[in-house]
C-alpha cells in the first residue's frame, strides 16, 4: 500500500483539535464546580441558547460514518443515497409539529420517562431503555472505528491506538464538563468538520478536472441515476426503499435521548422548535456535501487512471476518502491533518453526545426510581456512567473492526433493526388512545425479534444475492501515478513504500470479495456487498433475508404497531388504562389545527421530573395565538 504519511504540520493540526476539545471540558468543569446537580450536568439548568444547541444536534447526527461511509457508498454504488436526505428532512420537520409539543411540556430528562408516565408501568420503560443502551453502544463502536481506519490509511498509527485516543478524549471532557462541555465542543467541531469537507470539495474538484468533468465522469458511469422507481423491496437502493426507510428511520433520531436532551435544555418550547428548524437544513446540507465527496473521488481516480481498490492501494472501501485526501493534499502541509481532524471531530461530537445521553438514561431510568440518593451523589454516578459506557464503546469498536462491508450498511442495518421497534412503541403510545403497556411490550418484543432475525439472517445466510457495484475506474495508470507520487514524496522528505500490484488473477487476498470489472474475474479486498447479484438460488424463507437494509427500521416499526394495536384492544380496560390527554398526540390537532372552526382543547396537568405540576395548553391553542399575533402585526 502506498502512503502519504503525515507531516509535522498535520500532527500539529490534529493535536490541537483533540486538546481544544478537552480544554473546553476542563473550562466548564472549573466554571460549574459549584453547580454539581443532575439538572446542570444533563440539561445545563434548561438555560441553553437554541443556536449552539442546534449545531450540537447536527454534529451529533453527523458522525464519521457520514464522512467515510456515505462517500464510499457513492463511489461504489452511485449518488442515489442522497435521497436519504429527503426522508430525513421531512421527518425532522414533522417532529417539530408532533414530538416537541408532546415532549417539551413534560420536562423529562430521559425520553423513556415518557413511557412511565403514559402507562404508569416500568415494563415498557425498561424494554425501551434496554433497546436504547444496546443500539447506542453499537453506534458508539461504529463512530470510534470510522476515524481509526481513516488515520491508518494515511499513517502507520494502528486502529487500536486511534480508538483509544478518541474514546479517552470524549470520556474526559464529557465526564468533567457535562452537557455544557458537550455542546460548546460540538460547536467547535462543527466548524472543523465543515472546513474539512469544503477544503476537500474544492481541491478534489480542481484535481478531478473541474465541476464539468466531475459531472461528466459520474454521469457516464451512471452514478447520477438517482430515480429508480422499482417497487421491489429487495433491491438495495431504490427511490421507494430509501425514501420510506429514511423517513421512518429518522424518527429514531428525533425520538433519541440525545435529541430530547438537547431541546429540553432550552428555556422555551419556541426555542426547542427552533433547534430542529435549524438542525434539519444544516444536517441535510452537510450530509449532501459529504456524499458529493464520493462523486469527486470517482472522478479523480478516473482522471488519474488508478482505482485504489482494485490496485490494492487500500484494503477497505471505507478508506477511499482519506486516501484521496492524503493524495491531493500531499504538497500542502496541514490540510491532510485538517481532514483527519474533521473525521475525529465528527466522532468526538457523536461519542460525547451518546455518553451524555447514556449517562442520563442510567441515572434517570435505572438509579433514581429505585435508589434513594442525593442529587450530588447522582451527579457522581452520572460521571462514573460516562466512563463505564466509554469502555463499552471501545469494546464494541474492536468487534466492529472485524465485520465486513460498507460502514454505512453495517450501521444502518444494525441500528435500523434495533431502533425500529422502539419507534413503533413511541408511535403506539403517542397516537393510539387505547394502547396498553401489554400491547406496547408484546409488540416491541416481537418487532425486535423479527427485525434482528432478518438482519442476522442476511448476514449469515450463504449465497444471497449481492448488489453489483457500478463500473470502477481503470488501473492502467497505477504504476505511473504511484511512481510520480513516490518521487514527489521523496523530494519532500517523506518516505513511502511502493506496492502497486494490478489485479489480474483470482488469487485470494482477504476475507471480502468484489468483482474486478476490468476482466470479469473475482478478486479479494475488504469490500463486501459487491459480488455480482445472483438471480437464482434463493427460495423459501431465504427470500426474506434479501430485504433492503434501508427498510429494517420500517419493518420493526410496522410489526410493533401491527402486533401492539390488537393486543392493546384485547387487554384495554377503560377504568384502568385510560390515558391522560397530556401523553397523547392528536395528528389532527397539531397538523390541522389552523383550519377554520377548529377549537383548542383545554389545558391538562402533568407531573414533571421534579414533582411540580405543569399546566400547558395544547399546541393547537398555542399556534392559533401565534397566528393572531402575526395578524395584528
Amino acid at each position: 500500500m502506498i502512503r502519504h504519511p503525515f507531516k509535522a504540520a498535520d500532527y500539529v493540526v490534529f493535536a490541537m483539535t483533540v486538546l481544544s476539545s478537552v480544554s473546553i471540558g476542563v473550562y466548564f468543569a472549573i466554571v460549574g464546580r459549584k453547580k454539581q446537580t443532575t439538572l446542570n450536568f444533563f440539561l445545563g439548568d434548561r438555560k441553553l441558547r437554541y443556536g449552539p444547541v442546534a449545531l450540537s444536534l447536527v454534529v451529533t447526527f453527523q458522525s464519521s460514518v457520514m464522512l467515510l461511509g456515505f462517500p464510499a457508498d457513492v463511489y461504489m454504488f452511485g449518488f442515489m443515497i442522497v435521497l436519504f436526505s429527503v426522508g430525513q428532512c421531512a421527518a425532522i420537520y414533522l417532529s417539530t409539529c408532533i414530538i416537541v409539543p408532546l415532549m417539551y411540556p413534560l420536562k423529562v430528562t430521559s425520553v423513556y420517562h415518557y413511557l412511565q408516565l403514559r402507562y404508569n408501568s416500568n415494563s415498557v420503560r425498561l424494554l425501551t431503555v434496554s433497546i436504547g443502551i444496546v443500539s447506542q453502544a453499537i453506534y458508539m463502536g461504529s463512530v470510534l472505528f470510522g476515524p481509526a481506519i481513516a488515520l491508518q490509511s494515511v499513517t502507520n498509527v494502528p486502529v487500536w491506538a486511534s480508538i483509544l485516543c478518541i474514546a479517552v478524549a470524549a470520556i474526559v471532557y464529557t465526564s468533567i464538563g457535562g452537557i455544557l462541555a458537550v455542546i460548546w465542543t460540538d460547536v467547535l467541531q462543527c466548524i472543523i468538520i465543515n472546513f474539512g469537507i469544503i477544503a476537500t470539495l474544492i481541491k478534489g474538484t480542481i484535481d478531478a478536472g473541474g465541476v464539468a468533468n466531475v459531472f461528466r465522469e459520474n454521469y457516464n458511469s451512471r452514478r447520477l441515476d438517482i430515480f429508480d422507481f422499482n417497487p421491489d423491496p429487495t433491491v438495495r437502493h431504490t427511490f421507494w426503499t430509501i425514501i420510506i426507510g429514511s423517513f421512518i428511520g429518522s424518527f429514531s433520531l428525533t425520538l433519541n435521548q440525545s435529541t430530547i436532551q438537547r431541546f429540553n435544555s432550552t428555556p422555551s418550547i419556541e426555542d426547542a422548535k427552533k433547534v430542529l428548524y435549524i438542525a434539519g437544513p444544516v444536517f441535510v446540507t452537510m450530509q449532501s456535501m459529504s456524499m458529493a465527496v464520493g462523486l469527486i473521488c470517482f472522478a479523480y481516480y478516473s482522471v488519474i487512471g488508478c482505482d485504489p481498490i482494485r490496485s490494492r492501494n487500500i484494503d477497505n472501501m471505507n478508506q477511499i476518502v482519506p486516501f484521496m485526501v492524503a493524495d491531493i493534499f500531499r504538497l500542502y502541509p496541514g490540510l491532510s491533518g485538517l481532514f483527519i481532524s474533521a473525521m475525529f471531530s465528527a466522532s468526538l461530537s457523536t461519542l460525547s453526545s451518546l455518553l451524555a445521553g447514556l449517562s442520563a438514561i442510567t441515572v434517570e431510568d435505572l438509579i433514581r426510581p429505585y435508589f434513594k440518593a442525593s442529587d450530588q451523589v447522582l451527579t457522581v454516578y452520572a460521571k462514573v456512567a460516562v466512563v463505564a459506557y466509554g469502555g463499552l464503546g471501545i469494546c464494541v469498536a474492536f468487534i466492529i473492526s472485524n465485520l465486513e462491508g460498507s460502514l454505512t450498511q453495517i450501521l444502518f442495518g444494525i441500528m435500523g433493526a434495533a431502533t425500529g421497534p422502539s419507534v413503533g412503541i413511541f408511535f403506539l403510545s403517542m397516537f393510539y388512545r387505547k394502547a396498553t403497556d401489554k400491547g406496547a411490550l408484546v409488540g416491541g418484543v416481537i418487532g425486535l425479534v423479527i427485525s434482528f432475525w432478518i438482519c442476522i439472517g442476511a448476514a449469515v445466510t450463504p449465497n444471497l444475492p449481492r448488489p453489483t457495484p457500478l463500473p470502477l475506474p481503470t488501473t492502467n495508470m497505477c504504476v505511473a501515478h504511484n511512481a510520480q507520487s513516490m518521487y514527489i514524496s521523496n523530494h519532500t522528505n517523506i518516505s513511502t513504500s511502493l506496492h502497486v500490484p494490478v489485479l489480474t488473477s483470482t488469487t485470494a487476498y482477504s476475507r471480502h470479495a468484489f468483482e474486478d470489472l476490468s476482466n470479469g474475474s473475482f478478486v479479494s479486498s475488504t469490500v463486501s456487498q459487491t459480488v455480482p447479484a445472483k438471480t437464482g438460488g434463493v427460495s423459501g424463507i431465504d427470500v426474506i433475508y434479501t430485504l433492503s437494509y434501508a427498510l429494517y427500521a420500517s419493518v420493526g416499526t410496522l410489526v410493533t404497531l401491527l402486533v401492539g394495536i390488537p393486543v392493546s384492544l384485547l387487554t384495554y380496560r377503560e377504568e384502568r388504562d385510560r390515558a391522560d390527554p397530556r401523553y397523547l398526540m392528536s395528528l389532527y390537532d397539531h397538523l390541522c389545527c389552523c383550519l377554520p372552526g377548529r377549537k383548542a382543547r383545554q389545558p391538562t396537568t402533568v407531573s414533571a421530573d421534579n414533582g411540580e405540576d405543569l399546566k400547558e395548553t395544547e399546541c393547537c391553542k398555542h399556534l392559533l395565538a401565534e397566528k393572531e399575533k402575526q395578524t395584528e402585526k
